[in-house]
Formats: structure tokens, C-alpha cells, sequence
């Protein structure tokens, strides 16, 4: 968990340096930018949970750097935005996480790294599970106009 691979250090990287510098004057500490980071992901996965699938798909970044790894793809926003409106017309309804392992890095003041391990479960409409999995994610926050937005998702499901 605590080893990032050279690719997404890289990567990661190019997309912080790719980041517009706003609020560059405000001097947040790590402890404010964690608690802010924590807010959005909060509302992101339980936005997830309840089915607001559009609503929770407005955290994530529509900017052109924005990338999605997962399920064994890497998705551009607009890729992203297709998948989930297939995924509701195939039936799932809602993604329900449960995290027992975090870890947050802060890199300035605009960027914060977040890696999560625990389980995802797929719920389809008559709220059933479809599928449970152990899974590993890295989130790139980036924060914009005084808003955390997610820039960039990596996961990987555990065997």
C-alpha cells in the first residue's frame, strides 16, 4: 500500500505539474487540506451509496488530464460518464464502499493523493448485491476555485 510504482509516481507527477496554480497565496496547513479532502470523499462515496450516481460523478474533474483506471481500462471523463450511464441501464443502482485502510499524502496546497483499501459492492435496483470485492484505489485530488475535485482514479481489485 505504501509503495507507489515509478509509472504512477511519473504520471502523478505530470498531472499535479499540469494543475493551474489557483489560491496559490493561501498558505492551508496539511491538517485543514486533509479535513477538506475527507469532506469531498465523504460526499463522493455516499453520494455513491444512495444511487446519485450523477451527482457524485460532478466530484471528479471534467478537464482533459482527468483519467480512470480501472476495471482493466483508462476511461477520459467523457469514457467515464458513458460507462456509468450503461452501468444504470444494465441495472446496478448504487456503489457502496467499505474502507479499512487509508492514507492521504498532501503535495501543496491544490493536490492531495489518497489511497483507500477495502470492498465495493454493486447493488442493482431491488438494492441486491450484485458483486462484492476486495479493491485497492489511489485518488488524485486537485483542488480548483476553492473545490476538491477528483483528477485521477486508479483501482485494482484484490484476488
Amino acid at each position: 500500500m505504501k509503495r507507489i510504482s515509478f509509472f504512477n509516481l511519473v504520471l502523478l507527477t505530470f498531472l499535479i505539474s499540469c494543475n493551474p496554480k489557483v489560491n496559490e497565496n493561501e498558505n492551508l496547513n496539511n491538517d485543514q487540506i486533509l479535513k477538506e479532502v475527507q469532506s469531498t470523499e465523504q460526499n463522493l462515496f455516499e453520494l455513491l451509496k444512495e444511487g446519485k450516481i450523477d451527482q457524485a460523478f460532478s466530484l471528479h474533474d471534467n478537464n482533459p488530464n482527468y483519467k480512470n483506471i480501472s476495471d482493466g481500462y483508462t476511461r477520459t471523463y467523457e469514457q467515464m460518464d458513458s460507462t456509468l450511464k450503461a452501468n444504470s441501464i444494465k441495472g446496478i443502482k448504487s456503489y457502496d464502499y467499505e474502507f479499512n485502510n487509508r492514507d492521504f499524502m498532501v503535495f501543496d496546497n491544490n493536490n492531495a493523493l489518497e489511497t483507500l483499501e477495502g470492498n465495493k459492492i454493486i447493488k442493482g435496483n431491488s438494492d441486491s448485491t450484485i458483486e462484492k470485492r476486495a479493491i485497492i484505489m489511489t485518488l488524485l485530488w486537485t483542488r480548483f476555485e476553492n473545490k476538491w475535485k477528483l483528477r485521477y482514479l486508479h483501482s485494482s481489485y484484490k484476488n
